[in-house]
């Protein structure tokens, strides 16, 4: 009788240690989250200090002033640059050297069916045995 009652009080003492272990980490979990809450809460108020910060001094006469000591204004152009336009000409010239050696028959286009020669047999898979119940064994 007393080694069960021996045996119930420890597993009880190990269970209340158990829980009060649960407890403890859910009351740190708890304890970082509103940690966290106010983290975020304190960059919040600095990132609208900073953006009124911004807002005062970006007016429009500080613009105009800005726009006017950089180099005057020019017209959007629609050119390449001559790295692009130069590479684009050798992209072509590629695609029709390869256009031509294709046409004499020197290169065989992706996906193309090759084309079957003369006088070479083709060969034919290996037919499986028959069962031995269709042989009757």
């Amino acid at each position: 009788m007393f080694p069960r009652l021996a045996f119930l009080i420890i597993c009880l003492g190990l269970i209340g240690a158990a829980l009060l272990a649960l407890r403890q980490a859910r009351l740190q979990a708890a304890s970082e989250a509103a940690q966290a809450q106010l983290r975020i809460a304190s960059a919040d108020e600095e990132l609208f200090g900073l953006r009124a910060e911004v807002a005062a001094k970006v007016t429009p006469s500080a613009i105009e002033k800005l726009a006017s000591s950089m180099h005057p204004l020019r017209p959007a152009i629609n050119e390449l640059p001559a790295e692009i336009v130069a590479s684009q000409e050798e992209l072509e010239k590629a695609q029709l050297e390869q256009a031509e050696e294709s046409s004499r028959g020197k290169i065989i286009k992706p996906g193309a069916k090759p084309i079957k020669q003369p006088g070479k047999p083709t060969k034919k898979p290996a037919t499986k045995p028959a069962s031995r119940v269709a042989r009757g064994q």
